[in-house]
């Protein structure tokens, strides 16, 4: 599945799903594998880039871990998402899956992109599942850490970016390669 986000020569189609492939260096949230039917995989930041070098390209051109003719977004192009959505990021959550109670806002889902709180997997173990959905970049943030697209459930705007350390897992949606 996937959504066509933006208009004109920055448009763009995402997944409308985290990817869920099996591959060395991927992960089901608590090792338990209904997670991976309901959020996709996590994967460590070396698995999702597949051997390829860091870009801050937009597009990136870094296949990764992604299928063919679909790329793993730079962060370049994560901030061309947030300016379609007006950094509204409750637009791009799913209307379920999200923890619900004081401070939490719900997901309305209007683009179809269909963001999971899959959590992730950092220094203390697995965490923020129903929280917190993280996705990785091609871009680095410095020597030691990666750039990391996140989602928060207890913030109605103020998608962002953050940085995490490349033995952390989180999850991974491609973008598709745009024709020449």
């Amino acid at each position: 599945m996937y959504v066509n986000i933006g208009t004109g020569a920055t448009a763009q189609t995402w997944m409308a799903e985290n990817l869920n492939y099996d591959a060395t260096g991927s992960q089901c949230y608590g090792g338990i594998s209904d997670n991976c039917a309901i959020y996709g995989k996590l994967y460590d930041r070396s698995t999702a880039m597949n051997g390829s070098g860091v870009s801050s390209a937009n597009p990136s051109g870094v296949q990764g871990i992604c299928p063919s003719k679909w790329h793993l977004p730079s962060l370049e192009e994560w901030k061309v998402l947030k300016s379609f959505v007006s950094d509204v990021m409750a637009s791009l959550k799913t209307t379920t899956m999200w923890n619900s109670g004081t401070g939490y806002i719900a997901g309305t889902d209007n683009h179809g992109f269909s963001a999971l709180p899959g959590g992730l997997y950092g220094n203390n173990g697995f965490t923020d599942i129903g929280n917190q959905g993280r996705w990785w970049t091609t871009s680095y943030r410095n020597s030691t850490s990666s750039e990391v697209w996140r989602i928060l459930n207890n913030y109605a705007t103020a998608i962002d970016n953050a940085g995490a350390s490349s033995g952390w897992i989180s999850s991974v949606r491609c973008i598709q390669d745009k024709e020449n």
